[in-house]
């Protein structure tokens, strides 16, 4: 009844906020009664349990060397695309500046310059 009457707006600020606290505790009790046949969390430094069936983490020597690309095989097959060691590799950016000079064109391969020296004049050519 008191909650009914604070959801309607019929209640003072002080029933409102006893119904808040019935409700936190209500909420408590609820989170108790989950969290109370958990295990304890392992204290730090402390060795793990097992985890069960799983397989035991490879040596470091059996790891294979850093870049290089495990073995494609036995993945599944990817619907609509090339397999995956097919795929050509992608092509240096690079944008093609004209001299306002002497108007040699040339190839800039840093996307990041904003201005670059003519090969042909060495005039300052501004790339924004």
């Amino acid at each position: 009844e008191l909650e009914e009457r604070a959801e309607a707006g019929a209640g003072s600020a002080r029933l409102q906020r006893r119904v808040k606290r019935k409700q936190d505790r209500e909420a408590a009790e609820i989170a108790t009664e989950l969290f109370a046949n958990l295990p304890p969390p392992p204290l730090p430094g402390a060795e793990m349990p097992p985890l069960g069936d799983l397989p035991p983490p490879p040596a470091p020597e059996e790891l294979p060397p850093l870049g290089e690309l495990p073995p494609l095989e036995g993945l599944p097959p990817l619907e609509g695309l090339p397999p995956l060691g097919a795929m050509p590799p992608l092509p240096t950016p690079e944008r093609s500046v004209t001299c306002s000079e002497c108007s040699a064109i040339f190839s800039v391969k840093d996307m990041m310059l904003a201005k670059v020296e003519c090969p042909v004049c060495n005039a300052k050519i501004s790339l924004r």
